[in-house]
């Protein structure tokens, strides 16, 4: 469990304005999770945040809610809370390639750089031409080894992983005309 001053660093850095550093402390919660029941519901409010970020290196795009989720279904294991965290509408992480192709499909250019993806998919996002899935994960709170092999897994988990059970159903971001 953290101090009071630990406690209230984190928060911080999780909402910081500085993207990189909300990112860092989203991927340190999913590696070393604080054991902190404070810290679960700082991490349900960004489970709304839909700001771009690299979410992992190779190069993955994504939004800060998709290391939201992974956060929080880290901290809830740690806890030994079983519940499962469900995010609708989430955009799965791409690589530079798939990034180049949706944004040439949905005639959208970019200026080069990291920088000029995020703005792009900031746009793709907003345009509904990006694939949305939702997700269920479900924390593995068997014991404590588990945790901590649920912990130090690959931050893309996929059906039959030993650290969660991940549902991943297509949605499609695009808003129909009725």
């Amino acid at each position: 469990m953290l101090n009071d001053n630990e406690f209230q660093e984190l928060v911080e850095d999780l909402f910081s304005s500085d993207v990189s550093i909300r990112v860092a402390t989203l991927k340190t919660l999913c590696q070393d999770p604080s054991q902190d029941e404070r810290v679960l519901s700082h991490l349900e409010a960004l489970l709304n945040d839909i700001t771009p970020c690299i979410v992992m290196l190779p190069y993955r795009f994504g939004e800060i809610r998709w290391l939201a989720v992974k956060a929080l279904v880290a901290e809830r294991a740690a806890l030994g809370h079983s519940e499962p965290v469900r995010l609708h509408n989430v955009v799965r992480p791409f690589d530079t390639e798939e990034f180049a192709l949706l944004a040439a499909s949905a005639g959208v250019k970019s200026r080069g750089g990291v920088e000029g993806v995020l703005e792009a998919l900031a746009t793709l996002r907003k345009m509904g031409e990006l694939p949305l899935y939702d997700l269920e994960l479900v924390p593995n709170v068997k014991n404590k080894q588990d945790r901590t092999i649920a912990n130090s897994t690959n931050l893309m988990s996929s059906k039959g992983a030993t650290s969660e059970d991940v549902t991943q159903e297509p949605q499609s971001s695009k808003v129909s005309a009725s």
